[in-house]
């Protein structure tokens, strides 16, 4: 695997809005998590919208003027096989999610194995512009403006807009690639490691993100890294070396 770009500080000369938040105490969190939870719905191949609080208000009652310290573990979504358009993500109690592309790649779905249904869907189209769909949202949005890359080599990586609150995914010293808020490079939200025990990924995300939040914070990454991949795909075919698998 070749190293990805260098660490750089995202500074605020940039114009890179991003609204400022904290954590809440863990009885919040937990309160929050029940919420989100509380309603299930059968299975469903068509994403169905349901009237719910937004992702941003969501968080607000997480998160508050407080410390910045993680105080639940976090959540690691392991996934059973090297692959971000094809797999099942497992965490400690069981299946998770599981995601799934057509034959095509035209089409990758994120499914919720606990509530049984699809929460997610990125359609890549030849013409129009690829479009994300979730189960939580009212509309269709488009990808580019839902996740912009950034093509100044200064700033890099990936801005992710989650209702008025902005996130950026960026390469990172320590990890493949990590989620960042609030101008703070030093406490990724989520990050992504190579297991090498097993030859696969894990995904990492902090325990204060949950929800409709935490969809879109997965869905996005799997965007981000599938992209990389097949960048890599490229460099390494035109080297002559071996790749991941996508």
């Amino acid at each position: 695997m070749e190293p990805g770009p260098s660490f750089i500080r995202w500074s605020p000369s940039q114009n890179l809005r991003v609204d400022r938040f904290r954590y809440s105490s863990t009885s919040t969190l937990l309160q929050s998590s029940r919420e989100d939870n509380g309603q299930r719905h059968g299975p469903s191949e068509d994403i169905q919208r349901d009237d719910q609080e937004s992702p941003s208000n969501r968080l607000s009652h997480r998160l508050s003027s407080g410390s910045t310290l993680f105080d639940i573990p976090p959540i690691q979504l392991v996934f059973d096989r090297n692959s971000v358009i094809n797999a099942t993500l497992l965490t400690r109690e069981g299946p998770a999610y599981r995601v799934e592309t057509n034959r095509n790649v035209t089409k990758t779905s994120l499914r919720d194995l606990h509530e049984n249904k699809l929460v997610a869907v990125w359609k890549r189209r030849d013409i129009f512009p690829d479009i994300v769909q979730f189960e939580h949202r009212r509309k269709k949005l488009r990808l580019r403006k839902w996740l912009k890359k950034f093509s100044n080599e200064e700033i890099g990586g990936h801005e992710l807009t989650i209702e008025d609150m902005r996130f950026l995914w960026k390469s990172h010293h320590q990890h493949r690639v990590a989620l960042f808020a609030d101008q703070d490079l030093h406490n990724p939200l989520a990050h992504c490691r190579m297991l090498q025990d097993s030859h696969t990924i894990s995904l990492v995300i902090q325990a204060c993100v949950s929800g409709a939040t935490k969809v879109e914070i997965i869905m996005s990454f799997l965007v981000v890294e599938h992209r990389q991949r097949m960048k890599e795909k490229r460099l390494r075919l035109h080297a002559g070396g071996a790749f991941l698998p996508v």
